[in-house]
């Protein structure tokens, strides 16, 4: 009996570890699945929400002083952005505790812009004055090593304020005029794309500047991007290796983002008002201008807009913003753009610039690339046939705009208030 009972204890042992050797692999299984279940869930019942943007400044000592400025336009254009699109934090960070007289000065009279606006001194690792590398593009000199230490502890603070995205601004850059506007439709363009399914995932980024500025970031990816800082400081300009990195250009890019794509916003919206590096202290000339494409040299490949793939589209890559839903083969029709209120648009007479066919009121040149779209064009102009795209070809490029019985936008820029020709009725937004 006595070995009865041993015989039955030992197959019991053994039965207990079978089952629970089964138990582990089936659970690891299982976890792989319902991760892939949930991703799936995700995004097929993507809700889009308001938004959380922490708009982070990271500012530095400089011969002239851009922060007042920058910061009056930043509160003046915050407060057209709907809070059905986004609640907008401010934060401005300072690497140089102690060297900043205006940040000072600037934080003791925050309460005059009467937004709510965070004040951070950043404390980063002093790079050594006589230490330089054999970079990618150039040698990597202190003042290379100090700018990434810098954004490292930056990025850091910020991330214990980030709740979704992040917008990464430099203190010189100024916010276009309008900039709100453009803000909405990038921000609402990509909920929408994700709520029907035509984006896949988050974007690595949307780019809608230049500069080591000007970048939207999912606030989930900071903590990778503060490791790539760290693994490659000593290969390059900070900003230019970050490009290529959320640009999916080098293998560490690739392998994190997969295939979540980077998004280039059209049009350039910041204006670079200063004329001295902070990096090299030179002079410098000649930067995107206010609703220019954003193509220029001072940005990787992967962070320019495609003018010519995407030339009526309003991101680049823009293959995702055709799409046929399988569940009902009907076109899904863009909803990415603000309604522009009928009553700011003007048709002109014949001939007629929009300075002039505004009259008493004010020609709003920022508004055109929200009005340079056939849909409004033919909500607003009696048209017969279709809408050209370039369909009326005089030196300026005319925007919405109907010759006789051609109605057409234009791909081309700048669109200008002041421009017309012979005949020529120009769709104007007059404010």
């Amino acid at each position: 009996m006595k070995k009865k009972h041993i015989t039955l204890f030992i197959l019991l042992i053994i039965f207990l570890y079978l089952f629970s050797s089964y138990f582990d692999s089936s659970s690891s299984i299982l976890s792989s699945q319902d991760q892939e279940y949930k991703i799936k869930t995700y995004q097929r019942n993507y809700v889009p929400r308001p938004q959380d943007v922490l708009i982070s400044i990271l500012t530095a000592p400089r011969p002239v002083g851009y922060l007042n400025t920058t910061l009056e336009r930043i509160i003046n254009e915050i407060k057209f952005i709907p809070s059905s699109i986004a609640t907008i934090n401010v934060l401005v960070a300072n690497p140089r505790p102690g060297e900043h007289e205006l940040f000072s000065d600037v934080k003791r009279q925050s309460h005059l812009y009467n937004y709510p606006i965070s004040f951070k001194d950043v404390f980063s690792v002093k790079a050594p004055e006589n230490e330089s590398f054999k970079g990618k593009w150039r040698d990597v000199l202190p003042r290379d090593i100090q700018l990434s230490n810098d954004l490292y502890e930056y990025l850091k603070v910020a991330q214990s304020q980030c709740i979704d995205w992040i917008l990464l601004l430099e203190d010189d850059f100024l916010w276009c005029s309008g900039f709100w506007a453009h803000f909405v439709r990038v921000m609402s363009g990509v909920q929408e794309g994700l709520r029907v399914g035509r984006l896949k995932s988050l974007p690595s980024m949307i780019r809608i500047s230049f500069g080591l500025n000007g970048v939207l970031l999912p606030c989930s990816d900071i903590h990778r991007i503060l490791q790539f800082i760290q693994d490659h400081k000593r290969e390059g300009a900070i900003d230019s290796l970050l490009g290529e990195f959320w640009s999916k250009t080098v293998p560490d890019g690739q392998k994190y983002f997969n295939s979540r794509l980077p998004l280039v916003y059209r049009y350039n919206l910041m204006k670079h008002i200063g004329n001295v590096s902070t990096r090299k202290f030179v002079h410098t000339s000649f930067y995107p201008d206010c609703y220019d494409f954003l193509v220029t040299t001072s940005l990787m490949d992967g962070e320019n807009f495609d003018p010519i793939t995407c030339k009526n589209e309003d991101f680049s890559p823009c293959s995702w913003m055709s799409f046929e839903e399988k569940t009902s083969g009907q076109k899904l029709v863009k909803s990415n753009h603000i309604d522009v209120p009928k009553n700011i648009l003007k048709l002109g007479k014949p001939g007629e610039s929009c300075d002039e066919a505004c009259n008493e009121r004010k020609c709003a040149e920022w508004l055109f690339p929200l009005v340079n779209n056939c849909e409004v064009l033919i909500e607003n102009v009696k048209c017969e046939g279709n809408c050209r795209v370039n369909g009326i070809v005089h030196l300026e490029p005319m925007g919405p705009s109907k010759l006789e019985t051609v109605c057409s936008i234009s791909s081309l820029h700048p669109l200008k208030c002041e421009s017309k020709s012979n005949n020529v009725e120009r769709l104007c937004p007059c404010i």
